[in-house]
């Protein structure tokens, strides 16, 4: 009971916002303007026919907007100055009417209709065989009623908040001044919208929009992404925001080195803009091995050689950060940046700077009578103690992002290289929350 009472009330308040409105149909006099004309005699070029004194006349095509083709059949033209109607039919090819009339300066008319009730009068010059275009439209607004499950879910409007559903017995929200015609009803709750096209008329002014608890429960193993197609053909769509941050992993190594690391990171931009970049921080292992010849010993002025396994070994805190630019994004491939399933493909460059943490060196199965003193005190073989683990790459990359899983496949070429590792080749993985 109380449902029925309700709606017969919001029917009672959106009649009365219609009734205070002045002129249900607005012509805008600013949009009149000459068009279609011949370029040297400037007359259209459609010949225009004479009234019935043989006077010449002028066309005028009116674009009438959010109304219907049965509305605008309905409309009479009348004229205020001492005009002669000679035509007013409904144009074929779009909503709108075209009239013709007497050319005279100062030509006063406005339309009329039978439910809707008369516009504004417009003030215009018409010349002879000239054709003129001008704007219209229904400026009738109601009041209509937004129904829901939730409290607080935000309701959208043509992408313009007018509220939030209240705490009542419907959660509902009552929304006023909205025109006539065609517009995209919007709800927002927990970061995920639901849309639907709605159409406002004085038989239809009541909308229930309800949200899939389920889904409006935000879960961080969810690899659900963007939008999908409900079944009463409605459309949820899960927000993507500007800023992310996720976790990483990432392995990569070449010939002598191999590295494994694991961190957060954050991605600056949506995954389907053209442009978007990463930063992050991650500990980082990296191992390298090398079979090296070397000098040793001494004896009777002589020195020897030998052949051991060099390993060093590195523990780094890692901060990259990279650059990316979508060379394929869902937008591409008629797909919305949130559609469901929308992936963007990308290159990229980044760099990589990173802080020691902690170091170890050592030989392994060295010749006999090896002393890793002699080595390092010999000078013999200076290339061992510089003998770095790469360090400071300069990473080319390309992967595929999503709204929450990132993989990308990646050559990072060191800076500060040994003669063997000049680079690594790897892959990471990124989910996004």
């Amino acid at each position: 009971m109380k449902r029925v009472l309700f709606a017969i009330f919001a029917v009672v308040v959106a009649f009365t916002v219609s009734a205070q409105s002045e002129n249900s149909i607005i012509i805008d006099q600013s949009s009149f303007r000459a068009v279609q004309t011949d370029a040297l005699t400037g007359v259209a070029i459609d010949p225009i026919s004479v009234d019935s004194s043989r006077r010449p006349c002028a066309r005028i095509k009116v674009r009438l907007n959010r109304m219907t083709r049965e509305e605008i059949n309905e409309i009479e033209v009348k004229i205020v100055t001492n005009n002669e109607l000679r035509k007013c039919r409904t144009m074929d090819y779009d909503n709108g009417l075209i009239i013709e009339m007497t050319a005279k300066p100062e030509t006063r008319f406005y339309f009329q209709h039978p439910r809707l009730g008369h516009s504004n009068d417009v003030l215009v010059n018409l010349e002879a065989n000239r054709e003129y275009g001008i704007d219209a439209s229904l400026n009738q607004t109601f009041s209509i009623v937004v129904d829901s499950n939730v409290v607080g879910a935000e309701v959208y409007i043509d992408d313009v908040l007018k509220g939030k559903t209240e705490n009542n017995d419907y959660h509902n929200l009552i929304i006023s001044d909205v025109l006539v015609g065609k517009h995209i009803l919007r709800l927002v709750y927990n970061g995920i919208s639901y849309e639907k096209n709605i159409n406002v008329d004085k038989t239809s002014i009541q909308f229930s929009q309800f949200v899939d608890l389920k889904t409006s429960k935000y879960s961080y193993l969810s690899f659900e992404k963007g939008s999908t197609i409900n079944k009463d053909k409605t459309k949820t769509t899960k927000e993507i925001p500007f800023v992310n941050w996720g976790i990483e992993g990432s392995i990569d190594g070449y010939i002598h080195s191999f590295s494994t690391g694991f961190g957060i990171a954050m991605r600056i931009g949506k995954y389907s803009s053209l442009f978007n970049g990463t930063i992050g921080c991650k500990y980082l292992y990296t191992s390298c091995k090398k079979w090296v010849s070397y000098f040793y010993g001494e004896l009777s002025g002589s020195w020897y050689d030998g052949d051991a396994d060099y390993k060093r070994r590195e523990h780094k805190l890692l901060f990259p950060i990279s650059f990316n630019c979508n060379i394929i994004t869902p937008r591409w491939y008629n797909m919305s940046d949130t559609d469901k399933y929308g992936y963007s493909w990308y290159v990229g460059l980044g760099y990589e700077l990173g802080i020691v943490l902690s170091e170890y060196r050592r030989f392994e199965n060295p010749s006999l009578d090896f002393n890793e003193n002699d080595l390092y005190n010999s000078g013999k073989y200076t290339g061992l103690d510089k003998l770095p683990l790469p360090s400071h790459p300069i990473v080319i990359q390309f992967g595929c992002s999503g709204r929450h899983l990132d993989w990308k496949v990646y050559y990072k070429y060191f800076i500060n290289h040994s003669y063997y590792d000049v680079g690594m080749v790897g892959i990471s993985f990124t989910y996004y929350f």
